[in-house]
């Protein structure tokens, strides 16, 4: 872990996510309606920061612990739309979970999916649950401290605007688009 503080982030293409080998050691993963407003560390004392939020999505925590076993779920949520990925930990869940269910990792997932719930999977549930309970003595837990709005950049409306201003509590702003109202 000592090598976190010395790792920039590194442009990665399709092939080198798919060739662990070829992976950087760490990924920052990001919501593409997720934009980060104050300057953020992701590591605490050689540890990995994981974001939380008090609200869990029951079917996320389901699917999750089926597809891992034996582990209990987390009293928080880790889905929330950015994470500080470490391959070789990804790598070794994915791993885990081929040989629990002797099929391919994402065949698993696919398998265990309720078709029925617009929203069942969260690979931030999935991978936060696996090192909490995995390398828990190498991670820390932040609250999220993000701010969600329904409008876009092109017309911020006022509380996205004191979101921004420095005093501000929030790390982070989402223009969830699917929370806005059809016409």
């Amino acid at each position: 872990m000592s090598n976190l503080r010395s790792t920039r982030p590194k442009k990665t293409n399709q092939t080198s996510l798919q060739d662990p080998q070829a992976a950087p050691r760490f990924i920052l993963v990001v919501d593409a309606d997720t934009v980060f407003v104050r300057p953020q560390s992701f590591e605490d004392d050689g540890r990995i920061i994981i974001d939380y939020i008090g609200s869990i999505h029951q079917p996320y925590v389901d699917l999750a612990t089926v597809l891992i076993r034996e582990m209990e779920p987390l009293p928080v949520s880790t889905t929330c739309h950015h994470i500080l990925v470490d391959s070789t930990i990804l790598q070794e869940m994915k791993n885990r979970i081929e040989s629990r269910h002797d099929k391919k990792w994402f065949e698993a997932i696919q398998s265990l999916m309720d078709n029925r719930e617009a929203s069942s999977f969260s690979e931030y549930a999935t991978y936060g649950l696996f090192v909490a309970h995995n390398f828990g003595a190498d991670i820390s837990f932040r609250h999220w401290r993000n701010f969600s709005s329904s409008k876009n950049l092109r017309d911020p409306d006022r509380r996205v605007q004191r979101t921004l201003r420095p005093s501000n509590w929030f790390l982070t702003v989402s223009f969830h688009s699917w929370m806005q109202k059809s016409h």
